[in-house]
């Protein structure tokens, strides 16, 4: 039979597949595109369950013509070839090859040059309808990177991935990165990180306040926090045994010797022996209280035996060279000792 496709000088029809829903009983089906040898064309029966067979040319189904322009009735040998449910589809399947060589033709053939342009054509038509509306259409045994069957790594058209080479829609899943992967949900706040609570477990690390440095601390969930930077620390200044006054007396005290951004840890522990009694703890700059830092201890014995407590502020200020940081212990109506008690201050920044 002549081919058709050589004889015509256009190629107007862009179809490149046809599928119908088989019940098990009709045979006849219209191909509705053009092809220009039956062996370009790739028929396909697909089952409800997504299984998948090739049916072959002769064997599970004819053609009435060998090559056409507009269309072809293709008959399959029983209905049972598309069970009942099934779907049959019928694809354009032009190799990846040039099979005519123009070198051997001799004079200029219009028709040898048809043919070959005509099959160019199909190849971009199939193309297109793979990728031209931003999805991928997977053939079976259809390869798009040359020859054998698909070896890309992309999604079946079934959920079963019955289709030889591809991945099924749950494997297309982890493939795509969606399974085991921390959504960008997770960072909530402007400065959040991601740390590992444990391998393979990342975790949010909620951002610090302004100066501080992420430090490595294994006592922490994620293995680290936020905290201050100890650039310099100036001392330690502790005593024992000191009895306040009602006027207050200076229990510990400090001179700052490099002008900058301190932070200020001031403590004392007491022992209160009279009702009503409390320890008043607070810590001064140049004098003057440091807001936030004043604490009381009270007596919640009733005056029956000691009452043991603890008081402690933190702050962080600025202090210039010569500046004098101190902790105050005061009492209220009656006396009490105090323990222990320190003043520490801590460089961290200029």
């Amino acid at each position: 039979m002549i081919a058709l496709l050589a004889l015509l000088a256009t190629l107007t029809n862009p179809a490149v597949s046809s599928s119908y829903s088989c019940n098990g009983v009709q045979t006849a089906y219209t191909v509705g595109f053009p092809y220009q040898v039956q062996g370009d064309l790739l028929v396909t029966s697909t089952t409800a369950a997504g299984v998948v067979t090739t049916l072959a040319l002769t064997t599970d189904y004819t053609l009435n013509l060998a090559s056409t322009q507009t269309t072809a009735i293709l008959t399959l040998q029983a209905g049972s070839r598309c069970p009942n449910f099934s779907t049959l589809k019928i694809a354009s399947n032009v190799a990846l090859t040039q099979p005519t060589s123009l070198r051997t033709q001799g004079s200029y053939l219009p028709a040898t040059h048809e043919t070959m342009f005509d099959r160019l054509t199909r190849l971009v038509q199939q193309t297109d309808a793979r990728f031209g509306n931003g999805t991928i259409s997977i053939i079976a045994n259809a390869p798009l990177t040359g020859s054998g069957t698909n070896a890309n790594p992309l999604i079946c058209p079934t959920a079963t991935g019955s289709v030889s080479g591809c991945l099924a829609s749950a494997d297309w899943t982890t493939f795509n990165g969606v399974t085991g992967k921390t959504d960008k949900s997770t960072l909530t706040t402007k400065g959040d990180l991601y740390a590992a609570t444990a391998a393979s477990t990342p975790a949010r690390v909620a951002v610090g306040a302004d100066n501080q440095v992420l430090t490595a601390d294994s006592t922490q969930a994620t293995g680290v926090k936020w905290s201050v930077p100890i650039l310099a620390n100036q001392s330690v200044s502790t005593d024992t045994g000191v009895a306040c006054s009602n006027t207050g007396i200076v229990i510990s005290t400090l001179t700052v010797s490099v002008a900058g951004t301190y932070l200020v840890t001031g403590s004392a522990a007491s022992s209160l022996g009279t009702s009503g009694a409390f320890i008043t703890g607070i810590i001064q700059k140049n004098s003057v209280t440091i807001a936030g830092t004043t604490g009381s201890i009270s007596d919640n014995n009733a005056g029956i035996g000691p009452t043991q407590g603890v008081w402690a502020a933190t702050a962080i200020i600025t202090f210039a060279a010569s500046d004098v940081v101190r902790v105050l212990c005061q009492n209220g109506a009656t006396s009490g000792s105090v323990g222990s008690h320190s003043l520490t201050i801590v460089r961290i920044g200029p």
